[in-house]
């Protein structure tokens, strides 16, 4: 809806740049109503599974994750090392497992979801600056990638 509002006022293109997961299939379906309501709107938003596995590609070292894990946490130590905790850092992850994560665990017994106590979903302990800075800035390249392609 907003974006089919400013385009009241001359804009055609937008690109939302997302940051999670959970988002995907929400913006999807509003980048289809978009061009079924208006075909001369374009609306593009990053693909962040695409973005992330990209820019971490060749520099993770955990068996598997994807929530506050070694690339989560790499990034936020270049970003913001402030609000890392790097001591309290610990491996939860079992390959076994696949679902929603929660940290309550009668959800998990009943076999909707993934138990994580720690609310992390891989190996935040390999996590370094260095891998953060390489990380940070392959997805700005990727996300500028997706700005010349529009």
């Amino acid at each position: 809806e907003l974006c089919l509002s400013i385009a009241n006022f001359g804009p055609r293109k937008f690109y939302l740049l997302n940051t999670g997961l959970s988002t995907q299939k929400a913006l999807k379906q509003a980048s289809e109503t978009i061009s079924q309501t208006n075909s001369e709107i374009i609306f593009q938003f990053t693909d962040f599974r695409k973005a992330t596995e990209s820019a971490a590609a060749g520099l993770l070292e955990q068996e598997g994750g994807g929530h506050a894990d070694e690339c989560e946490t790499s990034m936020m130590l270049r970003i913001a090392p402030d609000v890392v905790s790097q001591e309290r850092a610990i491996k939860d992850f079992s390959s076994s497992n696949t679902g929603s994560l929660t940290r309550i665990k009668e959800l998990a017994d009943k076999g909707d979801r993934v138990y994580s106590p720690t609310g992390a979903w891989g190996d935040p302990t390999l996590a370094s600056t260095v891998k953060g800075e390489t990380i940070v800035n392959r997805l700005v390249d990727f996300i500028l990638g997706d700005l010349k392609q529009m």
